[in-house]
């Protein structure tokens, strides 16, 4: 008998729309409607910087270009003073290469021995 009486309640539950969609539909949402702000969230709003104007912009994106100019300028003379130590670094290894000293390049001079090594070196060859 029980079974036979929780069935029809079972059935009536079923076809009722949940409490939560019952209370949705009674009451209209609030969100339509216009909401004061918090004070604490109006004094911030009020603090915060209103739109750029037009000449702000204008102003910026002419700083940018400005500074990204000057960035690139910079590269550019970087990047020659490279390669001249570059081509100096160069002519000191074909120079090394062609007149291969002991300690040094041809700039300074050959090295000259202690007496008693360039004894041993000369006995050598």
């Amino acid at each position: 008998q029980q079974q036979q009486q929780q069935q029809p309640q079972q059935q009536q539950l079923l076809q009722q729309p949940p409490q939560r969609a019952r209370d949705a539909q009674a009451r209209p949402l609030q969100s339509m409607q216009p909401q004061e702000l918090p004070e604490r969230l109006r004094q911030r709003l009020a603090q915060l910087p209103g739109r750029p104007s037009p000449e702000q912009i204008l102003r910026k994106e002419q700083d940018a270009d400005r500074k990204r100019e000057d960035l690139l300028r910079q590269k550019v003379l970087g990047a020659r003073a490279h390669e001249i130590r570059c081509g100096q670094v160069r002519e000191r290894k074909k120079e090394y290469a062609k007149n291969m000293t002991l300690l040094g390049d041809s700039r300074i001079g050959p090295v000259r021995l202690p007496a008693h090594l360039r004894r041993r070196a000369e006995a050598v060859r």
